[in-house]
């Protein structure tokens, strides 16, 4: 994942402050609209640095989502697709390194592996689990799992 300059998140995006949330159709608008927004929002701690931006599309979380912490380095690293994570996500300790690492379909947590501060593995899941399945065959209204 190519990590976005803080002064291209600044012209090219939108203060989260300036998005709002439309209860009623479940999406992300430009404030004070019914608009959907598409395009990048961010946050920024009191100080003014970046906290955080993500990627919107027609409304939802759909591309990458990107924490920090105040002394810039990155937090986490996520992928969405309306609203739920998808794909790899990443969170680091706040000295860079890895903490934990997991393979995501529609909000499910297929696999992970967690690291403690020193990079040993401390915890590991392979595959998922039988919950995961059934909320999985929920979420895109399958009653069986398909495997590809």
């Amino acid at each position: 994942m190519k990590i976005l300059s803080k002064e291209y998140v600044y012209e090219y995006g939108k203060d989260s402050e300036e998005i709002g949330y439309d209860i009623v159709h479940g999406t992300h608008v430009l404030m004070d609209t019914e608009i959907p927004y598409t395009g990048i929002a961010y946050s920024k701690y009191d100080d003014g640095d970046l906290a955080s931006y993500c990627f919107y599309k027609d409304g939802y979380e759909d591309g990458e989502k990107v924490e920090f912490y105040g002394n810039g380095k990155i937090r986490s690293c996520n992928n969405f697709g309306r609203d739920r994570v998808k794909g790899e996500a990443r969170e680091f300790y706040e000295n860079g390194t890895l903490k934990c690492m997991g393979k995501y379909d529609e909000d499910v947590c297929l696999e992970y592996k967690i690291w403690n501060e020193n990079g040993d593995l401390i915890d590991e899941k392979k595959e998922p689990t039988g919950e995961d399945i059934r909320r999985m065959n929920n979420l895109i209204g399958k009653s069986e799992w398909l495997v590809i």
